[in-house]
């Protein structure tokens, strides 16, 4: 197969890195994408670091025999242990840490917080990213037990995941005078509203933003970017294909979705 033809694959825990696949959808149009949302593991930032990287080298396995020529990496907490598998494979894995550190450095911003999966914060992958391009820029981390799963179930209006994200951002805001916050889980994008009603002042960023430009602009330099046709979109999930559908519709992602139960 000509390599520009080959997919670009996306592992996720669940419905979460459907806000990656919405920033593909924007920025490479043309680029075919399968898709794996390991829902019945969910949320991985609950479990042990040997734990997800045993999940991830299954996952790439399996989205390898899907053609693929690059993995996107939408779980941060899998992004967090990238270094422990990320050079056994032949094509390149994007984690989703690493852009985002790059383009907060480039901003100048004096501190910047996290929420994220109790996982993703032990791990400090994201203080220790941001340190190697800019170590003046004060990180402040909220982790989070729970809203990761309330939002791969689907119900969006919740009472509890809005209670979720206002303790969380009070705890994380009365302690430090933040203005900018990064959702540390692609889960998080898909409640945005929930996070802007909570703490109106702050900006949220999107990480998946310099993931996929940073995904964009490999391909670009390698001649590996598919620019004519293209839009074929699988999804493979180990969970419940209504919140799939739902998240879909959610995002207003337009490119047809062909949902496959593993």
């Amino acid at each position: 197969m000509n390599e520009n033809r080959k997919r670009i694959g996306v592992l996720d825990s669940g419905v979460g890195g459907l806000t990656v696949v919405k920033e593909l959808e924007r920025q490479l149009p043309h680029e075919d994408i399968v898709y794996f949302g390991d829902n019945k593991h969910c949320p991985y930032g609950n479990r042990t670091a040997d734990n997800i990287v045993e999940i991830a080298r299954s996952t790439i396995g399996f989205l390898r025999e899907q053609g693929i020529k690059a993995v996107v990496v939408a779980c941060n907490t899998t992004s967090s242990l990238l270094p422990r598998f990320q050079a056994e494979y032949p094509f390149p894995i994007f984690g989703i840490i690493g852009p985002v550190a790059r383009a907060v450095a480039r901003r100048g911003l004096p501190a910047v917080g996290v929420i994220a999966t109790e996982l993703t914060i032990r791990t400090g992958a994201y203080e220790r990213l941001i340190h190697e391009n800019d170590p003046s820029i004060a990180v402040y981390s909220e982790p989070s037990h729970n809203l990761a799963a309330l939002v791969d179930c689907g119900e969006f209006d919740l009472d509890a995941i809005r209670a979720e994200v206002k303790g969380h951002l009070d705890h994380m805001l009365t302690a430090y005078p933040l203005g900018h916050v990064l959702y540390g889980c692609t889960h998080y994008p898909i409640v945005s509203e929930v996070f802007e009603q909570a703490a109106p002042g702050v900006e949220f960023i999107n990480p998946a933003c310099a993931q996929v430009a940073a995904a964009a602009e490999y391909l670009r330099s390698n001649n590996l970017l598919n620019d004519t046709g293209g839009g074929r979109f699988d999804i493979y999930m180990s969970g419940s294909a209504p919140v799939y559908q739902a998240v879909l519709e959610r995002l207003a992602i337009k490119t047809p979705a062909v949902i496959h139960s593993v």
